[in-house]
């Protein structure tokens, strides 16, 4: 009977046993007056004698309600402080009985939280080594226990503490969550170098609208520096109004100019490092992992080491705002004098520093030598002993007519990406303005690449590009490629201007809130109209206007092609321009 009027408290709620028990009295009492039909009987009454109901529990350990007040054992506040009951809640919290009755004892019981070590229902205290809400998970084991002392549950993320955060047994670079962080991302310094990590203290710091926001470290090391990486993280709602630039005691470098469009994150857990495999012109918000920045960050190769260094992020258009939230700056450096070696082309290691000629930081700058990262590309020589020269060097990009793992330039009579194939010829080529249109027989063909780019597109202003074209005779044909980059191109309206004055409409307010124009070519009669077209608009695509507008008109002149934003807050740049004309004698 003790167990079954236990289950029904439990099951039913103490009210119902309360209700039972009522009846149970109801009945006793009626069973009475049955008995003794001229007694009186108060319903109010426990009743009397050997059968009477008993005013408080007297049993606390049996299972029964003995009162029948609904509460049975350590339930009824009768038996507070009677052998192991506490009423109405569990006071003892570490002695694994359950003093109230209620089920769970100890840490588990709600009524112990914050007693002892107990923490009911999610685990606070997180390097005492105790389990204190009683779910069999210990301290940085503990899901709850994410982000609290040093604890980073299921995923290593803080990989320079010297702690294991994430408790699997690997600590920092060790652990294979940290493969994508900074601290990790980092190459070892060259042989015969010293690293340095400097974090900065005075972050998080704000960039106001329009204003630049700075944060500082101070390297007190002697010693020239052979190598510099920047981690950051800058929260931002327009990443593409950053430009972002590390100034060294000797010089500025630029590590981000405009780049992405709308992020909320901007620049999160960034490695700036030059042999990075990504630029970041080519990557996207949140720009998380390592990128080659803007400039090299080799600019400060060979420069004294001890000084500030300044991370600044400057907002240069209206509307939105941000912070830097952390900046650490990685070096490579050797105590001066740093060499050279004797020799710096005999490959011999004269100073015994495990590094011989260009791979010695003592040779940057000497025989050909520019350690860390190619910078001439059109002298035949591995300048930075890496194994490759020149234009097959992924250093010298850009550099020179130098186009790495693409032909770009297609009418220049160069193989610019070294592949044994020029121009059209090269699949590369195969969307350019110089090899999509054909001249009609009796004309001649004439290609040129405008001089004057890069141009920034700043807000609600045009900016133009010009070529001068020496060759007589009338157009027949007219095809321009373009590249601009822009992270709302709705912004754009984009006009060829004849040497004659005649404007052709190319594009306008085309792309909606796309990003860029990237090498797109007009020409009369492509297959999709540019208006059709989705950013960033790579391929042929016929104008808003013919270009056959010009035909007729004199080739020989200056010809412009105009780029205009009408729209705030987005900006960009107008980095190509190629105009090929078919031209009639």
């Amino acid at each position: 009977m003790g167990m079954d009027m236990q289950r029904i408290a439990r099951s039913f709620g103490f009210a119902a046993l309360a209700a039972l028990a009522a009846c149970a009295v109801a009945g006793e009492e009626t069973h009475r007056a049955d008995e003794n039909p001229g007694a009186k009987v108060d319903a109010g009454s426990t009743g009397g004698g050997a059968d009477a109901v008993p005013a408080v529990e007297t049993d606390c350990d049996d299972g029964l309600d003995n009162d029948f007040d609904g509460r049975f054992d350590c339930v009824d506040s009768d038996c507070d402080g009677v052998g192991r009951c506490e009423s109405p809640a569990e006071r003892t919290c570490d002695d694994g009985i359950d003093n109230d009755d209620n089920g769970v004892a100890d840490c588990r019981d709600p009524s112990c939280d914050g007693v002892g070590t107990c923490e009911f229902t999610a685990e606070r205290t997180c390097d005492d080594g105790i389990d204190n809400d009683g779910d069999g998970d210990i301290d940085c084991l503990d899901f709850n226990c994410a982000g609290v002392a040093g604890c980073e549950y299921a995923a290593e993320r803080t990989c320079g503490d010297g702690i294991d955060n994430d408790v699997d047994g690997a600590t920092d670079c060790d652990d294979s969550d940290c493969a994508d962080r900074p601290a990790c991302l980092a190459a070892d310094c060259p042989a015969g170098s010293m690293s340095l990590s400097v974090a900065a203290t005075d972050t998080p710091v704000t960039v106001p609208d329009l204003d630049t926001g700075e944060s500082h470290v101070q390297v007190d090391v002697e010693g020239l520096v052979l190598r510099a990486m920047v981690a950051t993280t800058i929260t931002h709602s327009f990443p593409s109004d950053l430009t972002i630039s590390l100034t060294a005691p000797s010089g500025t470098v630029t590590l981000a100019d405009g780049r992405g469009s709308y992020s909320s994150d901007a620049y999160r857990d960034t490695l700036f490092a030059d042999d990075a495999a990504t630029s970041i012109a080519e990557a996207s918000p949140p720009f998380t992992g390592a990128f080659r920045p803007e400039q090299p960050l080799a600019t400060v190769v060979g420069a004294p080491a001890k000084g500030t260094w300044t991370l600044s992020a400057t907002d240069t258009v209206s509307v939105g705002g941000g912070s830097i939230d952390s900046f650490e700056l990685y070096l490579c450096y050797c105590p001066e004098p740093c060499g050279p070696e004797p020799a710096c082309d005999d490959g011999t290691d004269d100073d015994g520093d495990g590094a011989a000629d260009c791979l010695d930081p003592g040779c940057n700058g000497t025989a050909g030598c520019e350690f860390a990262s190619e910078k001439t590309c059109d002298d035949g020589i591995d300048n930075d002993a890496d194994g490759i020269a020149d234009c097959e060097d992924p250093d010298c990009d850009g550099k020179a007519t130098c186009e790495f793992g693409r032909e770009r330039t297609c009418g220049d009579g160069v193989d610019n990406d070294l592949d044994g194939k020029v121009d059209c010829d090269d699949s590369d080529c195969a969307a350019a303005a110089a090899c999509l249109a054909t001249c009609p027989s009796g004309t001649t063909k004439v290609i040129y690449a405008a001089t004057d780019l890069p141009k920034d597109v700043e807000d609600e202003k045009s900016v133009s590009s010009k070529i001068d074209v020496p060759d007589t005779g009338t157009v027949a044909s007219v095809t321009v490629q373009i590249s601009v980059t822009h992270t709302y191109d709705a912004d754009l309206d984009i006009f060829l201007i004849s040497p004659a004055g005649t404007n052709v409409e190319l594009s306008t307010d085309n792309g909606g809130g796309g990003d860029n124009y990237t090498d797109t070519v007009f020409v009369d009669g492509a297959p999709t109209s540019i208006t059709d077209g989705v950013a960033p608009f790579t391929g042929p695509f016929a104008p808003e206007q013919p270009l056959s507008t010009v035909a007729g008109e004199a080739a020989q002149g200056t010809w412009t092609l105009r780029v205009a934003d009408d729209a705030q807050p987005d900006t960009g740049a107008f980095t190509n321009f190629q105009l090929q004309l078919c031209i009639q004698p």
